[in-house]
């Protein structure tokens, strides 16, 4: 590797998030989290639901 090729990690590291921008990284990642916890609901009781019915059927 020649020396022109090499980068500081120090220096290409990005800015640190302003208060405010953490505040909405965690606002983003709680949204997220419950949108999949309600997909994973969702998913689960519609088999449950379709596996009551079949079951109840024959």
């Amino acid at each position: 590797m020649a020396d022109d090729d090499y980068r500081d990690p120090i220096e290409d590291a990005p800015a640190p998030l302003s208060d405010e921008e953490v505040k909405a990284r965690r606002k983003r990642s709680i949204a997220i989290a419950l949108g999949i916890a309600a997909f994973i609901a969702i998913v689960y009781l519609t088999t449950i639901f379709r596996y009551a019915a079949n079951n109840a059927a024959g």
